[in-house]
């Protein structure tokens, strides 16, 4: 068993780590453990919630998921689903996904061992049920049943005991083209298909597709939703994806969102409205709006709203945003959708942004529909009528339509900034620009209720939803059963209190020059901050260059719970799968590819920030940090669904193309990016396939007699990029236990540590901390522990190399190099 279980007991906790263990880390009976699970809550909310996390164990421990349970702080069982996500290559469990209903305000803990009882005990049975039927599917949570029709997207009709919230609501996935013709994902046309992800009985979870299509049958788009449901709660999160099917310089969106229908109009509706004072604050667009404020507004027969209609993007710094009242806009058919009829509505009131929020009172319940980071996402809008409640994803009350042409994106989005582009604005204007094969995701909840007398508790719901409460094993247990895939240490500032406070510092640094460019904005909102260059010379803009940063954002919030680093990595996985993978194939672009630039055309593609590219690879040619393990840890931790999604699409591009990437790929010094990923495709699921294709790949760029193990006849030379190819084969050798690679993996350090000169200001960033680590746990070694101390001894100087003109210039390894070097240090 792979496990260096001394860790627990050596590492020195952050003061919440250790008060975790006091209370909880009890002795275990023989044959089993237990750990704490960390919460990092914001909303202050104490009642039922829907909570789910991901439950990591060392190789070998544990191979019946059954032999887990959730007890709470009395030592009382807590009804709980346990879905394995992840195995060892011995089959032994390496992560199980935990879902389970109860207050983010609770304190819990894991058992696990032979003396736990199995999963389908009365204990653990929560009652949510699941039907298939003619029709379609039934979802009953014990607290709300929720019905889908066969054709149809959303839930048809929706209720909580004999009060029904939801009625002929199924074709409530709309979108109005830039012909105004409107689409809607129902009907035979749409070839709506449903498949059941997770069955009870605590959640449930399911993913439902289709197309918009006209009334004369005519497909415009495509949808994606996963739909997940919690037991004893009638909330409901949908996430939806919008696949642009069309090549875009013909067809775009005027507006597109979620209608779900009442049974009847609400009486008013209440709106949150942000806090204007923010908006000249450091960190605003990385972190929600707060809602400061509310506003009631009487419906009587109008539909009324809140919209964002700007936010600070680019180098734009006004934010706009209203309340307002217009005529139902009566989205049921009968010809197109005028354009003016979108804009035309009164102000109620105007407001520099508005919250994530809005709820509708219908008398015998309320429903509040709440849609995350809504303002940095703009145009945006949450609306209630006489149909019920309508989010709009992209709203035409902003007079704007979503059109990618690059001449459009200069007067309505990238704006001022244009002027400092170095091709000038009218050679970007020409840019080709085609988005056809990306899509853009979106989380929305709905938070039904009946409890009419009480809206107090209303925003500390929408906050939950908005900013869910994060649920995390212990820190120090996770770490060290190293099932995140490499060995790190947890946060750690009694032993390490200058390290930690340079890790952190950097993360502060490096989200502070998010500042100079505002990636906000339908398009650009989840990018990684601007990392070189200044109005002068923008470089590297178009927005998948983050140096790995996406893989080690995840370890770091792995290792503390902090929530910065978790808000940075979701969003970028939701950008770089809408905007970096191909979801359709095109004349240019093969599905489940990285969108790419044209051959030839790298300094120009790199300056414009056209993310969905003119062509596609399965290298992410476009950009560095190629990965599609920033997606498996984010299922491996939260449960997202979508997330694994993105690593089936590239894994499926990967058997279809493998004869035509084999070839292109020999003696390519990106290889060794293309085996990583190989590598992990193989031990998601232990498919040999990927195995194969990885093995195959390496034999065409390694050479055992070589100096550092790596062929001279790769681009640029056995010596290019050293430190990255090296990571490449400790992960290849990690999950095959092939013991060429360790042998490989230990030549090139070795040659590192006698041939290159390694200092710990400039070079920790790019790998050496990482790479010294490994090898001296592998071999003992005490000049490779030597360097480790050098190189930690050297962050006196980071502050020679600080922000803009080094680390963040380049590259952003520390977050990956410094936890694992401490890793060996506190041994």
């Amino acid at each position: 068993m792979r496990f260096p279980y001394p860790l627990l007991r050596r590492s020195c906790l952050s003061a919440l780590a250790s008060s975790l263990l006091l209370l909880f880390w009890l002795p275990a009976a023989a044959g089993g453990g237990g750990f704490a699970l960390q919460i990092n809550d914001v909303s202050g909310l104490d009642e039922p919630w829907p909570l789910i996390t991901g439950l990591p164990f060392p190789e070998g421990a544990l191979r019946d998921a059954g032999r887990i349970r959730i007890v709470d702080a009395s030592g009382a069982q807590v009804p709980a689903q346990m879905d394995v996500a992840a195995t060892w290559r011995d089959g032994s469990l390496r992560w199980v996904l935990a879902g389970f209903t109860a207050s983010p305000q609770g304190a819990y803990r894991v058992e696990y061992g032979e003396q736990v009882g199995g999963a389908g005990s009365p204990s653990t049975d929560a009652g949510l049920r699941v039907y298939e039927h003619a029709d379609g599917v039934t979802v009953d949570t014990g607290a709300a049943v929720y019905e889908f029709l066969s054709d149809r997207l959303l839930p048809e009709t929706a209720r909580m005991g004999d009060t029904v919230f939801l009625s002929g609501s199924g074709d409530g996935a709309y979108l109005l083209d830039n012909q105004g013709r409107l689409g809607r994902v129902a009907g035979p046309a749409a070839g709506v298909t449903n498949t059941i992800v997770k069955q009870g009985p605590s959640r449930a979870v399911l993913r439902r597709e289709g197309w918009y299509a006209t009334e004369t049958g005519e497909r415009i788009a495509r949808a994606q939703a996963w739909f997940y449901f919690s037991a004893g709660t009638p909330y409901l999160r949908v996430t939806h994806s919008l696949i642009f099917t069309k090549d875009t310089n013909d067809l775009w969106v005027r507006d597109y969102g979620l209608e779900f229908r009442t049974p009847g109009p609400p009486a008013d509706a209440l709106f949150a409205l942000g806090d204007g004072s923010q908006f000249g604050e450091s960190l605003l667009a990385m972190r929600p709006v707060a809602a400061s404020g509310r506003k009631l507004v009487s419906v009587n027969g109008d539909e009324v709203f809140m919209l964002q209609d700007d936010f600070p993007h680019f180098l734009e710094r006004e934010s706009r945003a209203v309340v307002g009242r217009a005529a139902h806009l009566d989205l049921g058919g009968g010809g197109p959708v005028k354009q003016e009829n979108l804009v035309s509505y009164e102000v109620l009131q105007s407001a520099g942004a508005v919250g994530d929020w809005a709820d509708g009172h219908f008398g015998s319940y309320g429903l509040t529909v709440v849609m995350p980071w809504l303002a940095q996402r703009f145009p945006k809008d949450l609306a209630f009528g006489p149909a019920g409640a309508r989010a709009a994803f992209w709203s035409g009350r902003s007079g704007r339509e979503l059109d990618f042409r690059a001449a459009t994106l200069i007067d309505e989005y990238w704006q001022s900034w244009t002027d400092f582009s170095p091709e000038g604005k009218d050679a970007l204007a020409q840019a080709p620009s085609n988005a056809q094969g990306a899509a853009r995701t979106h989380d929305l909840w709905l938070l039904p209720r009946l409890d009419q007398g009480d809206r107090h508790s209303l925003e500390a719901r929408a906050k939950a939803a908005s900013q869910p409460p994060l649920i995390l094993a212990d820190p120090a247990w996770l770490t060290a059963t190293e099932a995140i895939g490499w060995p790190m240490h947890p946060v750690d500032t009694e032993r390490f209190p200058y390290e930690e406070a340079v890790l952190s510092d950097f993360w502060n640094d490096m989200i502070n020059r998010h500042e100079a460019l505002r990636r906000t904005g339908f398009i650009a909102w989840g990018d990684n901050p601007h990392i070189r260059g200044e109005r002068e010379t923008w470089f590297r803009v178009s927005g998948q260059v983050d140096y790995g940063l996406r893989r080690h954002a995840w370890s770091l919030y792995a290792r503390s719970g902090d929530r910065r680093y978790y808000d940075y990595a979701a969003r970028f996985n939701r950008f770089s799968g809408d905007w970096g993978l191909v979801h359709e194939n095109t004349a240019n672009k093969y599905k489940g590819e990285t969108a790419a630039f044209a051959p030839g055309h790298l300094e120009e593609y790199w300056r414009r920030p056209l993310y969905w590219g003119p062509t596609s690879s399965l290298e992410a040619i476009a950009g560095t940090g190629h990965d599609i393990v920033h997606w498996l840890l984010e299922y491996y931790l939260t449960g997202d669904e979508q997330a694994l999604e993105l690593t089936r699409l590239h894994g499926e591009a990967f058997k279809a193309r493998w004869p035509a990437v084999a070839q292109s790929r020999r003696l390519d010094d990106s290889t060794f990016m293309v085996v990583r990923v190989l590598t992990n495709l193989y031990a998601r699921e232990w498919d040999e396939d990927f195995r194969t294709m990885a093995s195959e790949l390496l034999d065409t760029v390694i050479d055992l007699d070589s100096p550092n193990g790596i062929s001279d006849a790769i681009r640029y030379g056995a010596l290019y990029k050293v430190d990255r190819n090296l990571i490449s084969l400790y992960y290849y050798y990690r999950e095959t236990g092939d013991e060429r690679a360790r042998e490989l993996f230990l030549k090139g350090v070795d040659y590192n540590y006698r041939f290159n000169f390694i200092h710990g200001a400039f070079d920790l960033y790019a790998y050496p901390g990482f790479l010294f680590a490994i090898a001296y746990r592998w071999t003992g070694d005490p000049n490779y522990l030597r360097v480790l101390h050098t190189l930690m001894g050297e962050h006196s100087r980071w502050n020679v190399f600080g922000v803009g003109t080094g680390i963040l210039i380049w590259h952003m390894h520390p977050t990956m190099s410094v936890p694992t070097a401490l890793g060996v240090l506190a041994d």
